[in-house]
């Protein structure tokens, strides 16, 4: 094995292991590879010439042939393709055809947008696939709509201080990008500017973001840590959906809206804590955020939308604040760690299925407050063994307690003039039921009868 010296064009020399009957073409192919990880240029280059002062070296020569040894300076020079495109015109079907490129093409190109272009156009370069590196220009203040949605070969990229709107899905499905940087003149990003840029890793959204849209960041699956901007007022709806690797997450208090999805599905989210502006946790914002330990919910919030916290599977406690008036269904479904609970005194209505599988929930005091428990609530609820009902419910809707199996025994309040179909299906350790004289209806197969009698 040789060490050789390689003076790279940058003037920078790097020291190469060699066979001594490796041919030069071999060596142009080790080297070609060995700078490739260094610099995204690398990966479009199309031709590598070596060589010895003023001697290009053949491809059919050995090392020993070409006279290579550690006291010999090698020269490597790279051929980089590469376009510049200085208006629309430019990036025509031929082009974008070529930068598309075919099954049999690896070589990729260097976008290069030259001075005095300030605006990408909608759809320049969408699914260019052999793009590798963007160049952008300091002229650029607009990147248009999916300019650059699916160069799934682009691995970084450095927006000017010049951008000040990156309009929708403009690195959408990019989704080798691992390095992204936005500077603090944006002051807009667009719906699904970055979404599926799965290979994503860290993101700072900068002070001059106050809205963060539609599905900006959504499936961004590789991103772990994530800065909010302090004057953030709005994540609209899957903002964040299915970012699978965000572990941490602090919100800013100027935050007023989280928004449908908006997290959905963060599975390795831990800590929870909603800013005290909210006052509206919109449907499934946080579901299926299987990994969330603490959740702090604030007295600004009066409305739990459905499916809002549905499969978060490792909460262990939960205090819903006095001012919440209203949980929509599913709201806490599927929350199987959930052990204790405390309901907001001010609800009114238990909605359907709202804690159905939260199979460790072992005692539940229902507030004066309310007068109605939807079908399903806590169905499947099976470590529940306390219960209290108070005497403000009417009704008991179809399968409310079915499958709370550790339930021994129950005493139904007077208020209650209707028991529903299946309430207490599955309840086997009930033995003891007190059904009052108020109630006039007790639906076909409600399951409660053998325990009456």
């Amino acid at each position: 094995m040789m060490k050789i010296p390689v003076l790279q064009m940058s003037g920078e020399a790097v020291i190469v292991d060699v066979l001594p009957e490796m041919t030069i073409q071999e060596l142009k192919r080790q080297l070609k590879d060995l700078l490739r990880a260094d610099d995204e240029s690398m990966k479009a280059v199309t031709m590598v010439e070596l060589l010895v002062g003023e001697t290009k070296l053949t491809d059919d020569q050995t090392v020993v042939e070409a006279g290579l040894s550690e006291d010999v300076v090698l020269q490597v020079f790279f051929t980089v393709r590469s376009v510049e495109c200085s208006h629309q015109n430019e990036v025509g079907r031929s082009l974008r055809r070529q930068l598309r490129g075919s099954s049999d093409e690896e070589a990729l190109f260097v976008v290069n947008i030259p001075d005095g272009v300030t605006d990408i156009p909608r759809t320049a370069f969408t699914d260019c696939r052999l793009v590798a590196k963007v160049n952008i220009s300091n002229s650029v203040t607009r990147i248009g709509q999916r300019a650059f949605r699916g160069c799934d070969a682009l691995t970084s990229l450095r927006i000017p201080s010049s951008v000040t709107e990156i309009a929708s899905e403009a690195f959408a499905d990019c989704s080798s990008l691992t390095s992204l940087t936005i500077p603090d003149s944006v002051t807009e990003i667009g719906s699904g500017a970055f979404d599926g840029c799965s290979s994503l890793t860290s993101l700072v959204i900068p002070d001059s973001v106050t809205q963060i849209e539609t599905g900006t960041f959504a499936s961004c699956s590789s991103l772990r840590s994530l800065t909010i901007p302090a004057f953030v007022s709005e994540i609209q709806g899957f903002a964040f959906a299915d970012c699978i690797s965000l572990t941490n997450l602090t919100l800013p208090e100027t935050v007023t809206v989280i928004g449908r999805s908006a997290f959905a599905c963060c599975g390795s989210l831990t800590n929870v804590r909603i800013p005290d502006r909210v006052t509206f946790i919109e449907e499934k914002a946080f579901s299926g955020c299987s990994s969330i330990t603490s959740l702090a919910i604030p007295d600004s919030v009066t409305r739990i939308d459905w499916e809002a916290f549905a499969g978060c599977s490792l909460l262990p406690s939960l205090t819903i604040p006095d001012s919440v008036i209203e949980i929509a269904r599913e709201a806490f479904a599927g929350c199987t760690s959930l052990s204790t609970l405390t309901i907001p005194y001010h609800l009114t209505f238990i909605a359907e299925r709202a804690f159905a599988g939260c199979s460790s929930l072992r005692s539940l005091v229902i507030p004066d407050s309310v007068t109605r428990i939807g079908w399903e609530a806590f169905l499947g609820c099976s470590l529940l063994t306390n219960l209290t009902i108070p005497n403000s419910v009417t009704e008991i809707e179809g399968s409310t307690f079915a499958h709370c199996s550790s339930i021994t025994s129950l005493v139904i309040p007077d208020s209650v003039t209707r028991i529903g179909w299946g309430a207490f299906k599955g309840c086997s350790l009930l033995t003891n039921l007190t059904i009052p004289d108020s109630v006039t209806e007790i639906a076909c197969r409600v399951h409660l009868m053998a325990a009456a009698q």
